[in-house]
């Protein structure tokens, strides 16, 4: 039966993950780190319309992502626990880890980087910043083509 419960947890899990796994939605949860944001005030964190951004919170709301509160004709949002930052936070911090180890690596092969600035917090503070591809690799370097040095036969 223990076996069970685990698999309910993990799908659980991944069902939170796959709630939260929207650019939009993240911005809305970093967004409400410092407390209650009304509909409009989210919208323009997000860079996006009212009508997105209110099925983004609808989505959240109904997850017990978020709770809200009505006062006159404006809804305030808040995260149900606040702890959803810090883990969001963390994930972040991972992510941009591992683009700035790859970068490391891609310097010491000696592959140019494309000029996309990356700057990788980590607990002793900021990194300073250092041109990346978008996903921190190599470029990819461009194919030479081949040259058929077998002689052409004559007609």
């Amino acid at each position: 039966m223990k076996r069970k419960e685990s698999e309910d947890v993990y799908e659980l899990h991944a069902e939170f993950c796959k709630i939260i796994a929207n650019s939009t939605r993240l911005k809305i949860v970093s967004a409400l780190r410092g407390g209650e944001q009304s509909v409009g005030s989210l919208a323009k964190v997000a860079g996006s319309s009212l009508a997105n951004v209110s099925q983004h919170l609808r989505i959240l709301r109904d997850h017990n992502v978020l709770r809200s509160r009505k006062e006159g004709r404006t809804v305030y949002y808040r995260l149900r626990d606040p702890r959803l930052v810090e883990a969001c936070e963390l994930t972040r911090i991972i992510l941009l880890g591992g683009i700035h180890e790859r970068g490391i690596l891609a310097r010491r092969s000696g592959a140019k980087a494309a000029s996309v600035r990356v700057t990788v917090p980590t607990s002793a503070g900021e990194v300073p910043p250092r041109r990346r591809t978008p996903h921190g690799l190599p470029p990819k370097p461009a194919l030479a083509k081949k040259h058929d040095t077998r002689k052409e036969k004559r007609s």
